[in-house]
């Protein structure tokens, strides 16, 4: 794959110059084509500078997806901002921490209680949805002055700061690049066959990398049009397809796996949906290929991470049902991989199961605030804490993160192989296993279900003993109506520890 050394601001240029009457966003009863994006965030960034902001200042954007989000993001990014992002579900004092954390001194954000609480730490705010305001205020900077600042702007720069979900320790700040951001987005372009004419269907917030890579600049590396839904919620997202006709929806499990939930009952037309990227979070087989038929449409495996500017690898549309179900694809161009011990880094021979270790342009810079990290190694790896492992044709199946691992007794114990196995048990929708502390073995194996009808912690033992040796069987089976999600479709995980924990202890009590 040949690197393309672009900045953001150029490739808004080239592709409003290529399609400038083409559709590039639409929210609600809004849209704007390309021509019209183009000159709105030129007039949003002059305000920017117009306030003082500059190349490599730190500028917080924080909302609901829509116009007055995208616009700020494109404008701060096109004069070299570094914009931070950050969950508008977020509790001001938990969202002013990660300013502090990252030296940011602007926040553009509807929220009145967030603006005030950043106020009084020092930070100046703009209201982001007053665009009128901010492009007024740039009225007296010139083309010229523009151009300087965009020209200051260079591929290897930072373009954002995103944070880890934190589901298992606190969220790390990942710096990103231009040159990686656009690259991985023009690789989705090319493996997803995208075209100009595509419609996508963005129903996950911005802050998340996968939706800023796969939902965001792939459409402005392609022409396509961004169709933003009202909000998260899956009636929202189905009436968007159909109003909108989008023809590519790129999610994590939860989003499809309630959008079919809901189209079994409800039979809308989503017709013009072709295909869309599956990641995020695990899922099992039969669950993937319920959802792809449900919506009918090419459901592709992907594997992503924050420090990787989202994209690891694709399925690919030939690929047949069974290798889309249970591997995340192969490698995307320009990237390469080897599998490593967990624990000795010792680089493992083909076909052994080992941490995912990955390097190219899609590695990040590194975290904000933690030089010293060990995440790239001398050789410039990422170590993504995947597991798994890579057969002939370059399909990578992952078997858990390596913080998952249980160790029982000595014995190491992935969570998907016994997710798998009771998965297929009858009455049960979903399960997460996962380790509990234990006075004997060190951990136990707990399995949380999700159960359509009874089903007895007996009963999962013995079906699932048909498969799986005696020291892989869950000697606890809680029973939760719901997992613990955040916003992007990750398994809260010390959340669901403790609710798992909980739930035993309550058991013995009454034992």
């Amino acid at each position: 794959m040949k690197i393309v050394k672009r900045t953001i601001g150029q490739q808004l240029d080239l592709i409003a110059s290529q399609y400038p009457e083409n559709p590039a966003v639409t929210c609600g009863a809004e849209c704007l084509t390309y021509r019209q994006l183009l000159e709105q965030v030129d007039d949003a960034a002059k305000g920017l500078l117009a306030l003082g902001i500059r190349h490599g200042t730190h500028m917080a954007v924080v909302g609901q997806n829509g116009i007055p989000l995208l616009t700020c993001l494109l404008a701060g990014l096109r004069i070299g901002a570094v914009c931070v992002t950050s969950s508008c579900r977020l509790p001001a004092d938990a969202l002013i921490q990660r300013l502090r954390d990252t030296d940011t001194h602007w926040l553009f954000d509807d929220a009145p209680v967030r603006r005030a609480a950043a106020a009084e730490n020092g930070i100046r705010t703009i209201c982001m949805s007053d665009l009128e305001t901010l492009i007024r205020s740039g009225e007296e900077i010139s083309d010229a002055d523009l151009a300087a600042a965009m020209a200051a702007v260079m591929p290897e720069d930072t373009d954002v700061i995103l944070f880890t979900s934190g589901t298992t320790s606190s969220p790390k700040a990942v710096l990103t690049t231009h040159l990686s951001r656009l690259n991985n987005a023009l690789s989705m372009v090319q493996c997803n066959e995208i075209l100009p004419k595509d419609r996508f269907c963005v129903a996950l917030p911005m802050n998340h990398c996968f939706c800023l890579t796969a939902n965001i600049f792939a459409p402005l590396c392609s022409g396509a049009c961004i169709c933003f839904t009202k909000d998260h919620h899956s009636q929202n997202v189905l009436s968007t397809i159909e109003k909108e006709h989008c023809t590519i929806m790129h999610g994590v499990p939860t989003l499809f796996f309630s959008a079919a939930r809901r189209q079994e009952q409800e039979k809308r037309d989503i017709s013009s949906l072709r295909m869309g990227m599956i990641g995020g979070a695990g899922y099992t087989p039969e669950q993937f290929r319920w959802a792809a038929k449900v919506l009918s449409f090419a459901l592709i495996p992907s594997l992503g991470q924050t420090e990787a500017t989202a994209g690891i690898t694709v399925g690919n549309f030939d690929d047949s049902e069974s290798v889309k179900s249970t591997t995340v694809g192969q490698l995307f161009p320009g990237i390469e991989a080897r599998f490593c011990d967990p624990v000795t880094r010792r680089v493992l021979p083909d076909g052994e199961i080992g941490e995912l270790c990955i390097r190219g342009y899609n590695v990040m810079q590194g975290y904000y605030g933690i030089p010293d990290s060990d995440a790239i190694d001398a050789d410039g790896f990422l170590h993504t804490g995947d597991l798994g492992s890579m057969d002939g044709k370059g399909n990578i199946t992952l078997c858990g993160r390596c913080k998952d691992i249980i160790i029982r007794g000595g014995e190491n114990i992935a969570p998907a192989e016994v997710e798998g196995v009771l998965s297929r048990i009858p009455g049960i929708r979903d399960v997460k296993v996962i380790g509990v502390p234990d006075d004997h073995f060190g951990e136990e194996l707990c399995a949380c279900v999700i159960c359509e009808n009874t089903v007895t912690a007996e009963e999962v033992r013995q079906a699932a003993a048909k498969s799986l040796p005696h020291y892989k069987l869950p000697r606890y089976v809680v029973s939760l109506e719901a997992f613990p999600f955040s916003e992007t479709g990750k398994i809260r995980k010390q959340e669901l520890l403790k609710t798992a924990v909980q739930a035993i202890k309550a058991d013995l009590l009454r034992q």
